[in-house]
């Protein structure tokens, strides 16, 4: 069995930060939240709001070669 983390859960780390952070603590996976992010929802940081490592689904296709090798460099 694996165990990884939904990154919804972690509003306010990075992709960067949770990678490492997740290395460190010996998961094997992460599940990226993956949203259209909305200007006016990046005020705050919570979970479904302002989450620092959701990655937009408007530019989900240029930055996916750069999620999985932080995601793999870990």
């Amino acid at each position: 069995m694996k165990i990884s983390v939904f990154t919804v859960i972690t509003p306010e780390f990075t992709p960067e930060e949770v990678v490492k952070r997740l290395a460190h603590l010996r998961y094997e996976g992460v599940e990226w939240r993956v949203v259209t992010v909305l200007k006016e929802n990046e005020q705050e940081t919570s979970f479904w709001k302002g989450n620092k490592c959701t990655l937009s689904l408007e530019t989900l296709e240029e930055k996916a070669d750069y999620i999985k090798g932080i995601t793999e460099a870990v």
